[in-house]
């Protein structure tokens, strides 16, 4: 079997085209061009994706934590192969590169510390793919210490109208509903 070159498509992939006329998208990225001129079948295609994308992986994982579904989309992004990408993640989750449970700890950990309500924190987490219950007592915690810290005039009880409107709609943008912050300030 010979693998021909037929475009590059993208700055950063190509599409190759065997004599049969079979094509696939490989990303430049994972696999470099100098190594797809002595490919010889799909199979070897497939064993430079499959380092090209583990090396992938250990690069991103040294430049910050991530978690899986973090990880899958990078991968897709660079058109490797969906099989390759579930073995590329269970070697990262097998050698303790990729630990869920802890990144989620972690990004909630510094979301609360940011003052982010449990409704912040959820919607962030899902446009990551990452579908998590929190415990919303917590925000009563992360409010407290918010309102002390950002806005004190909320606790005056002499504090005008317009002050303590433009401070109670920061904290709706922020996630916080009503029911929680009307513990808190003095209405």
């Amino acid at each position: 079997m010979q693998v021909y070159f037929i475009e590059w498509s993208a700055p950063k992939s190509c599409r190759v085209c065997d004599e049969k006329g079979t094509e696939r998208k490989v990303s430049l990225s994972i696999v470099a061009s100098a190594e797809l001129t002595g490919v010889s079948s799909w199979q070897e295609l497939s064993e430079l994706e499959r380092s090209g994308a583990k090396a992938f992986a250990i690069k991103a994982l040294a430049r910050q934590a991530l978690h899986s579904c973090e990880m899958r989309q990078k991968l897709l992004r660079h058109h490797v192969e969906e099989n390759i990408i579930r073995e590329t993640i269970a070697l990262c989750v097998d050698r303790g590169w990729i630990d869920d449970v802890q990144w989620v700890r972690s990004r909630v950990s510094f979301w609360r510390r940011s003052g982010k309500s449990s409704r912040d924190i959820k919607h962030r987490l899902k446009l990551k793919g990452i579908d998590v219950e929190l415990d919303e007592g917590l925000d009563r915690e992360a409010l407290e210490v918010l309102i002390a810290k950002k806005y004190p005039c909320l606790l005056d009880a002499q504090v005008s109208r317009a002050d303590r409107d433009k401070a109670l709609r920061a904290l709706f943008r922020r996630g916080y509903s009503f029911s929680v912050v009307s513990d808190f300030i003095c209405m």
